[in-house]
């Protein structure tokens, strides 16, 4: 490469420098050519004047005497003269004397000559001049005529021009070489010597490497410079590579999964948590297509192209996976541009553990909300119960009073039993959605249905002198979420409020107030996104709770939502109430927007994502008609009055019935009877075995044998696990006629 750098500068430089001098020779050869030119013209003329002027005199004497042979004489003088070539002289018109060289041997055209003489200027090279000849200077005695060439003059500036031409190419060659020798061995040696030290540093990558100073001019100011640069890019790469080093210790000691991916899936990085957690290694990996190698990411392969395109981040919470137990993960996909190429980096968080502690946190703010209603509960229950006692104490009295009582009445104590006794049932269903421990599982949610639910607590709970006043949304307002969480969220917003306008106001004030829970739907412009950037361009369900009570003021708001911050006095918080809401909507991809000034109250407003469809279950109708059946079955319960009350009820409807008081009674039973027995009704929890091991057992002895479970429990993980074995179906306590009858007949037609 030195070569072919040389040559493409010794080239050039000869080119240049040979260009410039023959330029300034050309015109330096043409300016004295013209100089030398108008040097011999005017030699020439004053030659010719000089003869001239000397005929005028030498031929005055022979004209006045017509001595021709003095004239002869006097023309012979001045032909010696080489650029005289003819002359006449003539006296009066007269022609008396004429002598011309030989023009062959000067090498002039005779013919043309011939000419000149007789129409003067024919021929380029010959020139003429005459004059007269006066006798005392004002008697006319004769003429004469000079012919004179110009082509030797010519030759002469021809020649001379030859040697200038010559003697100026050879200062130029001179010239020329001194001046390459000059900057070949001042710049082209240096520069080379630069190239070659910028290709070893190239080949070895070794920044170490200096030039050594030649001179102190300008070059080894340049040399300087480069070797100060060399020693600057080694310092930085040093340094770069401790960054480096450093960035890759903290990517792979993090405890995240993080994996870099260019445009068509090929790994870059992997580091060392992607390793444990698919077990492939990142020797193993990295220049390979992801899609190829594992399925572990196989759920957001469908993203990857739009993420590329759209350069939209995009997150994924609480992803459950199975490994060797239940656990939860978060998953992030972040567009990537990175000299030039594009793709995108893959971060996974494991957050079983924090999940399961926030668990614990929501479980545990459940338990306070309930504490905080149990007064209100115990309150309603009482007067349920007040009322269900009331009413069969009437009815004994009627019954025993020996008077007859009208069928009527009697209906009239009866209904009103069974409406308190539904009431305490809802009210119980409830309070165990509300507290129950259990995965998210999310559904379709209508949020009027939820508000209900929370309205019918709060009403049972609140003190009279606060104002309930639900606004339901006109349509079924459907959003995707998890029940329990969804209506922990209300109930949480609106104990807030209800304690805002109780509790927390201080003597003087007027106790109670109105609280407002409104559900409306909103669409997210472009104008409302501008002051809620959490907000997609989307259709979302607003809840907004608005309470009459304290307020608060901008510094309170801005700490509500952390963890154990708390208004109340000591020991009527915990401070988890707002955390768990803000989590929780966040999880189901909402927002909350909060509003509150000292005095005036406050205004919860929370967002949660519109959802298409309308698929609920309806429930069963408690007054529907009983439902007739036969066959034999067996009831497992330790309570007596609920085993006693499910033989009445059957025994009604045309089954047969056999009992047993636990576990252990009911498989005894089941062993003796299970060729006859269509179906057993299995208490959930029951002393001496539980419902899990007397199934097994039954099952043991029957594998086809059909249960339904009970239980004053709600649909929890207990009832699902046993479910997921093989149980048919669950029934709830308390439940009524019909809607047991009708759990029985649905099993024992499958």
């Amino acid at each position: 490469m030195n070569l072919i750098f040389s040559k493409k500068i010794v080239y050039k430089l000869i080119i240049a420098i040979t260009a410039v001098v023959s330029v300034i020779s050309i015109i330096s050869a043409l300016y004295f050519s013209k100089n030398s030119a108008r040097a011999m013209h005017e030699i020439l003329q004053n030659s010719v004047e000089y003869s001239v002027q000397v005929s005028k005199l030498g031929y005055i004497t022979p004209l006045w005497h017509l001595n021709r042979k003095e004239i002869r004489s006097l023309n012979t003088a001045l032909l010696a003269n080489r650029n005289i070539v003819a002359i006449n002289v003539y006296e009066g018109n007269s022609l008396i004397s004429s002598l011309r060289k030989d023009l062959r041997t000067m090498k002039i055209d005779t013919d043309n000559v011939d000419k000149a003489f007789s129409i003067p200027g024919e021929n380029k090279d010959l020139r003429m001049v005459s004059d007269d000849v006066s006798y005392e200077g004002n008697i006319k005695i004769g003429r004469f005529e000079i012919f004179y060439t110009e082509r030797f003059a010519k030759d002469e500036i021809v020649r001379g021009n030859i040697n200038l031409i010559v003697a100026f190419i050879i200062i130029a060659l001179s010239i020329t070489s001194i001046v390459f020798l000059i900057v070949r061995n001042s710049f082209i040696k240096p520069v080379l010597a630069l190239t070659d030290i910028s290709e070893n540093i190239t080949r070895s990558n070794n920044y170490a490497l200096r030039i050594d100073k030649c001179s102190d001019d300008e070059i080894g100011t340049l040399y300087d410079r480069f070797n100060d640069m060399l020693q600057e890019i080694e310092s930085g790469r040093v340094k770069l590579q401790r960054s480096m080093n450093m960035l890759s210790n903290i990517i792979e000691s993090m405890p995240s999964m993080l994996v870099s991916l260019d445009e068509n899936g090929v790994v870059s990085q992997w580091n060392h948590a992607a390793e444990i957690a698919t077990g492939i290694r990142a020797a193993d990996i990295l220049g390979k297509t992801i899609w190829e190698m594992t399925s572990y990411f196989d759920p957001y392969k469908d993203s990857f192209r739009d993420i590329i395109t759209s350069r939209n981040p995009v997150h994924y919470y609480r992803q459950k996976y199975v490994n060797g137990g239940v656990g939860y993960k978060n998953v992030s996909l972040f567009p990537l541009v990175a000299n030039g190429v594009s793709g995108l980096v893959i971060r996974v968080d494991d957050i079983t553990e924090s999940e399961k502690k926030e668990d614990q946190l929501r479980q545990a703010q459940k338990m306070e909300t309930i504490g905080t209603l149990a007064g209100g509960l115990a309150h309603d229950f009482n007067n349920i119960l007040a009322g269900i006692m009331g009413n069969l104490s009437l009815l004994r009295l009627k019954l025993n009073s020996g008077v007859d009582t009208p069928q009527k009445t009697l209906n009239g104590y009866i209904d009103t039993v069974e409406k308190q006794s539904q009431r305490a049932a809802d009210m119980v269903q409830q309070l165990l959605t509300l507290c129950r421990k259990q995965e998210l599982s999310f559904s379709l949610v209508d949020l009027n249905r939820t508000l209900d639910n929370v309205m019918k607590i709060c009403d049972s709970t609140c003190d009279k002198a606060v104002e309930l006043k639900p606004i339901y949304a006109e349509e079924k307002a459907i959003i995707n979420a998890d029940p329990g969480q969804i209506e922990q969220v209300i109930l949480n917003l609106c104990v807030n409020a209800y304690h805002a306008m109780t509790m927390m106001k201080k003597e003087g004030e007027t106790f109670g107030g109105r609280l407002t829970v409104t559900i409306q739907k909103i669409f997210a412009d472009r104008s409302f996104r501008s002051t809620h950037p959490e907000a997609k361009e989307m259709a979302y369900w607003s809840v907004s709770i608005q309470d009459t009570g304290v307020g608060m003021d901008s510094k309170t708001i801005a700490k509500i939502f952390d963890p154990f911050f708390t208004t109340k006095e000591r020991g009527k918080g915990s401070g988890l109430g707002l955390s768990m809401v803000y989590n929780i909507v966040q999880q189901h991809g909402g927002f909350i927007d909060v509003y509150s000034e000292i005095g005036l109250g406050s205004t919860f407003a929370v967002y949660f994502p519109h959802a298409e469809g309308e698929e609920f279950l309806k429930e069963i109708d408690s007054r529907d008609s009983l439902i007739r059946g036969e066959g034999l079955i067996l009831v497992v319960d330790d309570e007596l009055v609920l085993r006693e009350m499910a033989k009445e009820i059957l025994t009604e409807c045309g089954y047969s019935v056999i009992l047993a008081a636990d576990g252990q009674e009911g498989v005894e039973v089941f062993e003796k009877e299970h060729d006859g027995i269509r179906l057993v009704i299995l208490d959930l929890v029951m002393p001496r075995k539980s419902a899990k091991e007397t199934y097994l057992d039954m099952k043991k002895i029957d594998s086809k044998v059909k249960v339904l479970l009970a239980s004053g429990f709600s649909q929890d993980e207990r009832v699902e696990q046993i479910l997921s074995m093989g149980v048919q179906g669950f029934i709830q306590k308390p439940y009524t006629i019909a809607r047991l009858t009708k759990e029985v007949r649905d099993i024992i037609q499958r």
